[in-house]
């Protein structure tokens, strides 16, 4: 699902994968009107059925094994709907997880739509989910726009599956990064910082010496081998390939 920027990010989907289906949203705005129309779009081609993934595009450190976590546990508990949740210090901005006295999730209430109680909640929403095919389906049919920012909430779809008699739940990542989206440069920056802290930890962990790695950049395309030692100001970009027990570096060792 497409819209702002459409033909570049068009452009890059399909220099990924020519056969992946690219939808546009209308000029009904909201991430629930968005997802109807790729329901739309899907049902067109062979009606979908099962488990749906919904995510985002900005959130680049989201993993694989994270998403499959996700699709387990809602196949697991036959749920209607299964939310990915985080905890967060700061959750300004985010829409607040609505919990049950049996720990079900009762719904997800978005920021600028929150009480004063609502926002001191910590558990927010990813905007990561796994749905029932039809659950979806027939929920998004009655969403309507009428809230503050007059948009069609794909969150509104929890409390309809909740009352159609769905089992509604959340699965709890407390790697926070891993659902961080990138709104702008500077969070773009900030994820790209943490990537690469990652990047560098996990080389030394599999036998890579890093001499300062405040200072050290390595891509992840960048194949390293055993023994190998990075100097201080290090920049690793590309395809590069380093071997056993060679030094690397602008500064001397």
């Amino acid at each position: 699902m497409v819209r702002h920027e459409r033909d570049l990010v068009a452009r890059h989907l399909n220099q990924l994968d020519p056969e992946a289906l690219i939808v546009d949203q209308d000029d009904v705005p909201g991430t629930g009107r968005a997802v109807e129309v790729a329901v739309q779009a899907l049902d067109a081609q062979e009606k979908l059925a099962g488990t749906v993934v919904v995510t985002y595009g900005d959130v680049p450190l989201l993993t694989g094994s994270l998403l499959a976590d996700l699709v387990a546990t809602h196949e697991r508990e036959a749920n209607a709907v299964t939310v990915l949740t985080a905890l967060l210090d700061d959750a300004t901005g985010y829409g607040r997880i609505l919990r049950g006295d049996d720990s079900s999730v009762t719904g997800i209430r978005e920021h600028k739509d929150a009480t004063e109680t609502e926002r001191l909640i910590r558990e927010v929403n990813s905007g990561i989910y796994a749905f029932d095919a039809d659950v979806l389906r027939d929920a998004l049919v009655h969403v309507t726009t009428d809230n503050s920012q007059g948009e069609k909430y794909l969150t509104d779809v929890l409390g309809l599956a909740r009352q159609s008699g769905g089992r509604v739940a959340a699965v709890v990542t407390e790697d926070r990064w891993q659902v961080e989206g990138a709104n702008d440069r500077v969070q773009l920056s900030a994820l790209g910082a943490e990537l690469n802290r990652r990047t560098v930890e996990a080389w030394m962990r599999a036998g890579v010496t890093v001499v300062d790695p405040a200072t050290t950049w390595i891509d992840s395309t960048v194949a390293l081998d055993e023994d190998v030692r990075i100097l201080p100001n290090t920049q690793l970009h590309g395809a590069t390939t380093v071997a056993r027990d060679a030094v690397v570096g602008p500064t001397p060792p």
